[in-house]
């Protein structure tokens, strides 16, 4: 590593970061580790490996703080078990099984600052309904707090929909707009 004398006080840091039994917004991790490097403000992890259950989420990030660029990739090849979606809902069970693949690069920091593109396939079942699959696959974008798609599929059980979606997070807006086929 090579010290400097502001923060962050270290130019250039290479290793593994691991830890296990981790809980985080309610869900619990067995394990996470990736290796890390971090050389004057580039930051890249590689071989990132959370274990939920028996399946990983596998994948890499890195980031530019001097530019605030980044780029993230995630992988779930094998079914990871979620107690909810995003929050519990105490009136609605949303726990079920997620796989799929992310993609995302652009630039920014925060919700506000981020600017950028990417694709993302998901499938979902739900525990109360383990025979039915609810499927999405879209190309989308975030800017200005707004995070869109104009070429959404959704697939669920043995419809099909094509859909153009906003979430505005700032106004906490959403507008969906779909065709079933």
């Amino acid at each position: 590593s090579r010290w400097r004398q502001d923060f962050p006080f270290i130019n250039a840091l290479k290793g593994k970061v691991s830890s296990s039994n981790l809980t985080f917004q309610g869900l619990k991790y067995d394990n996470l580790s990736a290796q890390l490097e971090y050389d004057d403000g580039k930051i890249n992890m590689k071989s990132l490996s959370i274990l939920m259950g028996d399946n990983p989420l596998t994948g890499e990030l890195h980031a530019d703080l001097n530019t605030e660029g980044f780029g993230i990739n995630i992988d779930i090849p094998k079914p990871i078990h979620l107690p909810f979606i995003v929050k519990e809902i105490k009136t609605l069970s949303t726990a079920g099984e997620v796989s799929g693949h992310l993609e995302f690069a652009g630039t920014g920091i925060t919700p506000k600052t981020i600017k950028g593109s990417g694709y993302i396939n998901l499938m979902y079942r739900f525990d109360t309904s383990p025979d039915y699959t609810f499927e999405t696959s879209a190309n989308f974008t975030w800017a200005n707090e707004v995070i869109s798609s104009t070429d959404a599929a959704v697939l669920a059980g043995e419809g099909r929909a094509l859909a153009q979606a906003g979430f505005d997070m700032a106004r906490k807006k959403m507008e969906i707009k779909a065709e079933t086929k």
